[in-house]
């Protein structure tokens, strides 16, 4: 019995072979190779402003599924996280091959960061601002733009809101309206972009509240109240907030050009082993197919026009590349020193406005 199972075995032999080299070993050998070619990068995008409608973070995962189309094996996986989820990661150790960031997080991810070396095509005065020792290292994907809300019965007809701004605070029934709500995000300067629009605007007592940084969404909505203030030193985001309200038709805009800080960039890590994929993605999000789709979010291209047809957002757009703005990469602290300064400039200081105009003009 035992030599007749030795003489089957010895005769399947062939057979196993055969089953070997058909079926298992090339299946061995296409996973090895799906292995090698399977290439993975990490985005994380940190939200730092308010954007228009809808998430940035969401965008840039779309913008993903469309590109992973496009490259077999290739994946870019976008986690978005706060400000200080992503400080936290850095302090661990723990980092991504690509950064989604705005104004304030720049300076803290600056050591992290490679120059792109990608095709570039933004506009020169957006993409200046992502620029260190004449390299660039955030790339401009995405813009915002200030923009002034008045309370339309309280405003005379053709004005131009930018000289109005500081100067209107009056009584309304049992209230005393100041001139201004103003909405500031973590590291933005709203009062900066006044200061661009007017260096002769000035402020007054009733101005605005000087003793209460009011959040985006908190100066919305006292300003929306139509109790607090004749005007909004708001963004887009408001802009969009009061189109969608029933009493829409009780408030009037207008751009407020001269400057934005309220822009999102893209930068790559300077330890990621994937540096063409990243360069391939970012180059992706820039290109027209990728920033005509910015219309669903309510914010601006960094270098195509056509988003917007009418109203408030054409008119913001038509003015994008002519909007100045300050580096990125410049540190929380002296970001915080330009707000004093730009309020000691609007009350009259001669020396903080010249440092002010200095900025704008470097």
């Amino acid at each position: 019995m035992k030599r007749v199972f030795k003489i089957v075995a010895m005769a399947l032999v062939p057979v196993y072979i055969a089953v070997f080299l058909i079926f298992i070993l090339p299946k061995s050998h296409s996973q090895q190779q799906l292995k090698a070619e399977t290439e993975i990068i990490q985005l994380w995008h940190v939200d730092m402003f308010e954007g228009g409608s809808g998430s940035r973070g969401d965008f840039l995962m779309r913008r993903a599924v469309e590109y992973e189309k496009q490259l077999k094996g290739k994946y870019i996986l976008v986690k978005s996280l706060t400000y200080e989820q992503l400080l936290g990661n850095l302090a661990e150790g723990l980092k991504a091959d690509i950064y989604s960031f705005g104004v304030g997080l720049a300076g803290d991810l600056l050591p992290q960061l490679c120059a792109f070396s990608g095709r570039i095509a933004i506009y020169d005065n957006l993409l200046q601002s992502g620029v260190v020792e004449d390299k660039v290292f955030g790339v401009p994907w995405c813009a915002g733009s200030y923009v002034i809300i008045g309370l339309s019965e309280l405003l005379p007809q053709g004005a131009d809101f930018s000289k109005l701004l500081f100067s209107s605070a009056r009584q309304k029934g049992k209230y005393q309206l100041k001139s201004a709500a103003v909405g500031y995000a973590r590291f933005n300067n709203p009062l900066f972009a006044a200061f661009a629009s007017d260096e002769s605007l000035r402020l007054s007592q009733n101005s605005i509240d000087e003793a209460a940084e009011l959040s985006q969404y908190d100066a919305f909505s006292k300003f929306a109240s139509k109790n607090h203030s004749v005007f909004l030193l708001g963004t887009q985001r408001d802009a969009v907030r009061i189109s969608q309200r029933e009493d829409a038709a009780d408030f009037s805009m207008q751009p407020l050009v001269g400057f934005t800080d309220l822009i999102c960039y893209l930068g790559i890590s300077k330890d990621t082993k994937s540096l063409s994929l990243c360069n391939g993605f970012i180059e992706f999000v820039l290109s027209p197919k990728s920033q005509y789709k910015l219309s669903s979010l309510n914010m601006f291209s960094v270098n195509t026009v056509g988003l917007y047809t009418e109203g408030i957002m054409k008119r913001i757009e038509d003015n994008m590349q002519n909007l100045k703005t300050i580096n990125a990469f410049t540190s929380k602290e002296i970001l915080l020193e330009q707000r004093l300064l730009c309020q000691k400039a609007l009350k009259g200081d001669a020396e903080s406005a010249q440092k002010l105009s200095q900025l704008l003009y470097l």
